[in-house]
C-alpha cells in the first residue's frame, strides 16, 4: 500500500514538473500566427520573446547585425561575403568567329574538318590590320565584379614565305557616349614580339597584361585586340584565334 502511495507522489510531481516545462517553453517559443505572413522570418529579440522579420523584395538576404539583434534584410553582400575570386578562367576566342581585318582578302578557310581559320594563301605583299573582340556576356558595370582578363594569347601560323613585318597594336578598350568622339584607351597589355618566321606549326604569342582590372567597368564600354601583319609574296597566313585568361568574382 505505501509502495502505491510512494508510486503516485512520484507520478504527480512529474506531471507537474512537466506542465511546468511546457508553460516555460511556450512563454519563449509561442508566438501569434495572426501577425505572421507568408516569407516573414522569425527571431528571438530577447530570452523570452520572439520578433517578426517581414518579408522583403526578392534578392535580398538576412544580414547579422550582430549580438543581441535581429538580423536585417540587404541587398547588398558585406564585404567579408563577397563570392572569392576564381583565377582559373580560360577560354580561346576563334578568329573566324571574333576577329576581321581591313584587307577583304582575309578569309574563313577550313583547313580540316572542326579546324578553322581567318587565311590568306599565296597572297601579294599585302597588309593586314586585324582586330579580335574580347568581350564577353559575363562582363559586370558593378565594380571589382565580373572577368578580370589577366593575359591572352595570339595564335597564328606563317609558312612558305616569312613576314615582312608582324607589329603588335594594342589591347585597349573603346568607350562609346552619345555625341561624343570614340575614346580608345593606351595598351593594356606588356607588348609581346609577334613572330615573322616560318615554321611548319602554328605560333602562341602570350601577352600578359600589365595591371589586370575588371574591364569593362562600365557600361557603353567595348575590349579588343589589334595587330599588324605585313606579308611577302606567295606567302601564307592564318590567324586561328585568341586564348584569353581571366579571374572571375559573380557577387
Amino acid at each position: 500500500m505505501r509502495r502505491h502511495w510512494i508510486a503516485g507522489i512520484l507520478t504527480v510531481a512529474i506531471l507537474v514538473l512537466g506542465v511546468a516545462y511546457l508553460i516555460h517553453a511556450q512563454t519563449v517559443e509561442y508566438f501569434p500566427r495572426a501577425v505572421l505572413t507568408v516569407g516573414d522570418l522569425v527571431c528571438a529579440d530577447s530570452t523570452s520573446s520572439l520578433a517578426r522579420l517581414p518579408a522583403v523584395a526578392a534578392g535580398q538576404v538576412p544580414i547579422s547585425q550582430g549580438v543581441g539583434v535581429c538580423p536585417a534584410y540587404s541587398a547588398t553582400l558585406p564585404t567579408g561575403l563577397a563570392s572569392p575570386e576564381k583565377t582559373d578562367g580560360t577560354v580561346f576566342i576563334p578568329a573566324y568567329k571574333a576577329c576581321a581585318s581591313d584587307n577583304a582578302n582575309l578569309v574563313k578557310v577550313r583547313l580540316a574538318a572542326n579546324d578553322w581559320a581567318l587565311a590568306r594563301t599565296a597572297g601579294g605583299a599585302e597588309t593586314f590590320n586585324i582586330v579580335c573582340s574580347l568581350d564577353s556576356w559575363l562582363q559586370r558595370t558593378t565594380a571589382l565584379k565580373g572577368v578580370k582578363i589577366t593575359s591572352i594569347a595570339v595564335a597564328y601560323q606563317v609558312t612558305t614565305q616569312a613576314l615582312t613585318s608582324h607589329t603588335w597594336g594594342k589591347v585597349a578598350t573603346v568607350t562609346y557616349a552619345d555625341n561624343t568622339a570614340n575614346v580608345v584607351s593606351a595598351d593594356l597589355a606588356t607588348p609581346p614580339v609577334l613572330a615573322t618566321a616560318t615554321q611548319a606549326n602554328p605560333y602562341l604569342t602570350a601577352a600578359a597584361i600589365a595591371i589586370p582590372a575588371y574591364l569593362p567597368a562600365a557600361a557603353n564600354i567595348s575590349l579588343n585586340v589589334e595587330w599588324q601583319a605585313v606579308m611577302q609574296n606567295l606567302g601564307v597566313y592564318r590567324v586561328y584565334g585568341v586564348q584569353v585568361n581571366f579571374s572571375r568574382r559573380d557577387l
